[in-house]
């Protein structure tokens, strides 16, 4: 990456942070709008489908290259390559959205939704490569205004066509164009004058990519997978309803999550310096300050809800949500834990130990599959919960004792550890 002075650095942080947290209000802000343009809880239920099963693509579509990218010092890979990539696996992992849309069995309306709302995707996917450029030339504050103009016309056209319709596919496709339409014209525009993005295909240098990246999407996809599958089995056992509700709360907790990851992803270069350095005590030491403030959140959070959990969900959702407040609890717990997984696994990016990671990801996965069936037919929101939370500590607990493994082991350094 480009030398810059400290000065610009913290300008384009606070510009990325900025922006992202824009973005992500934006997006919450949608299952607000969905409810009260709505005459039931049916259109947040289906809204909860779609972001669910578009946020499992999204994930194969994103590959996991930006770490990569922002890494590659050397240039193995031009810009170009990377766009053209992420051409590849935007185009591949829509048409398998829309297929596997088409052989699951659901309605037309709540089809529609899911193969609208994947434009939204597709268009963050894209918009993630691009800033991966910007960002090797420090120029993290146009990735931040992207985040503030796409997430402004993503709530404004949704909220046009949902209260002139109400019709939720066609109000999803309209956002999905809106933040399509802001791609070109401000991000790729704007990066391309800044790098000149020249995609000239290459096959070998797109199988190589993939192959470098492959167990980091393995990874992220069973991660990711987690809470979406637990609410996909909601709403087959129970319905698009009672799913609605539990969407509706549970979907401000995932602020909590947000904010630590914002959080610790400018810690990555520090990890990555006392690991070089085999510095155990200092990797010790921050990784002791970020489970302290994790504690820290979930106690202000609990305090939150209690004191003003009732009120304000009914506020932004109307009386009839106050019966499910309580999902709240068990949701910031879950957040907290998704959290926690990705603190650890950014630990064990940084060793080297991708498989590993993998393999941990998948055992939770696995659990979470196992509980979901077996509680969710007879306890619904409350078998939910515990599958989620359930299985994020066991990817938790398999990581924290590799890490005590690591540091337990000899001081013999060379910069790789083997998986």
């Amino acid at each position: 990456m480009d030398q810059v002075n400290n000065k610009t650095v913290s300008r384009n942080i606070i510009w990325n942070t900025a922006g992202s947290l824009f973005y992500l209000v934006c997006q919450w802000l949608l299952s607000v709008v969905v409810v009260r343009f709505s005459d039931d809880y049916v259109n947040a239920g289906v809204f909860s489908v779609a972001t669910s099963v578009s946020a499992i693509f999204a994930i194969i579509a994103l590959f996991n290259v930006r770490n990569f990218q922002v890494s590659d010092s050397e240039e193995l890979y031009s810009d170009g390559d990377y766009a053209f990539h992420r051409l590849i696996t935007c185009g591949l992992t829509y048409l398998a959205c829309v297929v596997f849309v088409l052989i699951s069995g659901y309605s037309l309306y709540s089809s529609l939704s899911i193969i609208s709302y994947m434009l939204i995707k597709t268009a963050e996917a894209f918009a993630d490569v691009l800033h991966g450029s910007a960002q090797k030339k420090w120029r993290l504050d146009i990735a931040g205004k992207s985040f503030i103009i796409r997430g402004a016309l993503l709530i404004c056209s949704f909220s046009l066509v949902m209260y002139l319709t109400k019709n939720l596919p066609l109000a999803i496709f309209a956002s999905g164009a809106s933040v399509l339409i802001a791609l070109f014209f401000y991000d790729y525009l704007i990066i391309n004058r800044l790098v000149k993005i020249k995609i000239v295909p290459n096959k070998q240098k797109m199988l190589s990519l993939t192959k470098i990246c492959l167990p980091m999407v393995g990874y992220g996809i069973c991660i990711n997978s987690i809470m979406p599958l637990s609410r996909c089995v909601l709403e087959l056992f129970h319905g698009e309803e009672m799913l609605g509700y539990y969407a509706s709360v549970t979907t401000v907790a995932i602020l909590v999550q947000a904010v630590m990851n914002l959080v610790s992803t400018p810690l990555i270069g520090v990890f990555d310096n006392a690991y070089r350095t085999d510095n155990r005590r200092a990797m010790i030491a921050l990784l002791a300050k970020l489970l302290v403030l994790l504690l820290a959140i979930v106690g202000v959070a609990f305090g939150a809800i209690a004191l003003l959990g009732e009120f304000a969900m009914s506020l932004v959702f109307g009386e009839e949500i106050i019966p499910y407040v309580y999902l709240l609890y068990p949701t910031v717990i879950a957040s907290c834990l998704i959290a926690l997984v990705w603190i650890l696994g950014m630990l064990f990016v940084i060793m080297r130990m991708s498989i590993f990671l993998f393999i941990g990801a998948l055992a939770g996965l696995i659990l979470c599959a196992v509980l979901d069936f077996a509680l969710i037919p007879s306890m619904c929101y409350d078998g939910t919960n515990i599958a989620m939370i359930a299985s994020l500590a066991l990817v938790a607990l398999i990581y924290f004792v590799r890490f005590l493994i690591y540091l337990n082991m000899p001081n013999k350094h060379n910069g790789v550890v083997s998986q």
